[in-house]
């Protein structure tokens, strides 16, 4: 995609985001990851491969919340509800050129 197809264009945009967001809205159910709690006590455990797995539900965890967050953010500006941010311009580009923001 040029430059020039990457700017934005309400329909465009539209178009080739609003099928990702709908996906993503479909497939992550906040809350079923508010529930997950990660105390210290779990990072701490005795057994190092029960301690890594917490670890890594802690790290999978504030990357779903990241991905919501733009995901969400993206939906709000092609609903007309957000502005557009530089930020939030270069995640949607990215998606919208088949890459991972």
């Amino acid at each position: 995609m040029s430059a020039e197809e990457l700017r934005f264009d309400k329909q465009k945009w539209t178009q080739g985001l609003a099928p990702i967001c709908q996906m993503w809205n479909n497939l992550y159910q906040r809350e079923t990851f508010e529930k997950l709690e990660i105390t210290q006590e779990h990072l701490n455990a005795t057994d190092p491969v029960e301690a890594f797995v917490y670890m890594e539900i802690a790290v999978a965890k504030d990357a779903l919340a990241i991905v919501h967050e733009s995901i969400t953010t993206i939906t709000k500006i092609l609903q007309g509800t957000e502005m557009l941010t530089a930020k939030s311009q270069k995640e949607a580009t990215e998606l919208l050129k088949g890459g991972v923001p």
